[in-house]
């Protein structure tokens, strides 16, 4: 039991040394090319997240079955590894909500213009119109 416990932490802190790349974004990018970058990171952390919770949840439920039923071993192993896969989407979860914040911030400071007047960057956009008689 204390092997496989340390293998599942072994594991656990592992995720991030081979998930955690670093991707360097140019400074030379638009506002809308860093939108499109933080929505996609956003998508495919979520999805992830996604796949390790629906699978952390359905291997736990497998191995509560199986402990109830006649494979008590095989429940005992196969419960805790589901429920440390679904531990483990939490961090996907959150860095999803980060990408989604950035690219929300991003995409509300882009610089609109009309004709020739260049309107300022605010984070609540607004539209004025005004006629000349």
């Amino acid at each position: 039991m204390k092997k496989l416990f340390l293998c599942c932490l072994l594991f656990i802190f592992s995720i991030q040394g081979v998930l955690g790349q670093k991707t360097e974004l140019n400074s030379d990018n638009t506002p809308q090319e860093l939108e499109e970058y933080y929505t996609m990171m956003h998508k495919k952390k979520r999805k992830t997240g996604n796949i390790l919770l629906i699978s952390g949840v359905s291997v736990l439920a497998v191995g509560g079955v199986l402990s109830v039923t006649t494979a008590l071993e095989a429940g005992l192993i196969a419960a805790p590894l589901g429920a440390i896969s679904c531990l483990a989407s939490i961090p996907f979860y959150v860095k999803s909500k980060s990408y989604k914040r950035k690219a929300r911030k991003v995409s509300s400071s882009f610089n609109v213009s009309i004709g020739t007047v260049n309107l300022p960057d605010s984070k609540k956009m607004s539209l004025g119109l005004s006629y000349n008689f």
